[in-house]
């Protein structure tokens, strides 16, 4: 028995060293991989996704609960603060609702957007916020 792609030694003449010989692959049949279910795939990619949204609402809300961010007025930073818990409150409920319908439901394209919004404008105001006290360490 021999399989394709594996070597195997020549027969030879008696006294001749012999030689490894390659058989060429036999083709395979094409069988397409199996495509995901879409509950397979909203599993897949929208419950990591509610997590990392989860844990950067977490963090944005710890920075603007326990700094003074001195470049937005307190009115800025309340309200700031303000969108991040109530887009967080709604990542719950989501995370709530996915693992209730056992990931039979997605979430509304223009909600994940308004909540990167959210993040991303919480990213920048930490950069902001860092490069400041990087600033004012080097005076």
């Amino acid at each position: 028995f021999v399989r394709s792609g594996f070597p195997t030694m020549e027969r030879t003449q008696a006294g001749e060293t012999p030689r490894p010989h390659f058989s060429p692959p036999v083709p395979q049949p094409y069988r397409p991989m199996s495509q995901p279910s879409e509950q397979e795939l909203l599993q897949t990619i929208l419950q990591p996704l509610l997590v990392d949204f989860d844990y950067w609402f977490s963090r944005s809300k710890e920075l603007l609960e326990t700094e003074r961010i001195e470049f937005l007025n307190p009115v800025e930073q309340s309200q700031l603060l303000d969108r991040v818990t109530h887009a967080q409150q709604e990542v719950t409920i989501a995370k709530l609702l996915f693992q209730a319908v056992d990931g039979q439901a997605g979430i509304e394209p223009s909600q994940m957007v308004a909540w990167h919004k959210i993040v991303t404008e919480c990213w920048h105001v930490s950069m902001q916020l860092r490069q400041s006290k990087q600033t004012k360490l080097e005076e």
